[in-house]
């Protein structure tokens, strides 16, 4: 009997330990603005990986069986009524389950990864804002703010693959040397 109890507690835990440690990536999420019907998934350079519908409202998809290196994708939310409108969110592939909610404000959560980027597009929604309510900003100063926030955000994240999705869709928004000190130590 103990032999029985002992390789049932052993089996229990090894189940318990492999279930706990998910390999894939699944996406689940809400979007609350009704004319986006479905959504493209990219690579960044714009290979479409795949389809998935938006089902009153809800969408789900697995991104990826199991997933050695983190890598970004694209959601592209589109409305089938217009070509021209659409949203492109960004998502990282890593091992659990990603949580988007998407609407006035979007909010992304459930790996680590994708908690960074929420906090890289509130953090830039927030610069943005603070240039348009300062008034004692001068033109001529944007282009060093937005540059400089850019840069931070890029290095901040140079271990990461935020980090180079933030160099490749951002990067030409970067002065010459902030894009030289950025290009010098930035993880390929």
């Amino acid at each position: 009997m103990k032999k029985i109890i002992l390789f049932l507690s052993a089996f229990l835990l090894i189940g318990l330990c492999g279930c706990s440690h998910e390999k894939g990536c699944t996406v689940q999420g809400s979007i609350s603005l009704p004319e986006y019907k479905s959504a493209y998934i990219f690579k960044t350079d714009r290979t479409p990986l795949d389809t998935i519908a938006v089902t009153d409202g809800a969408f789900s998809a697995v991104l990826a069986d199991s997933v050695a290196q983190p890598y970004v994708v694209i959601m592209r939310f589109v409305n089938p009524s217009d070509s021209m409108d659409f949203m492109d969110m960004p998502v990282v592939v890593e091992p659990g389950v990603v949580k988007l909610e998407l609407g006035e404000y979007i909010h992304s959560s459930g790996t680590p990864l994708n908690k960074l980027v929420e906090e890289f597009f509130v953090e830039l929604q927030a610069c943005k804002d603070n240039i348009m309510a300062d008034t004692a900003v001068a033109a001529s100063d944007v282009k060093n703010i937005i540059s400089e926030f850019y840069k931070q955000k890029i290095l901040a994240n140079k271990g990461n693959v935020l980090g180079r999705y933030i160099f490749d869709y951002y990067g030409r928004s970067l002065s010459e040397a902030d894009r030289e000190q950025v290009k010098s130590q930035l993880v390929n």
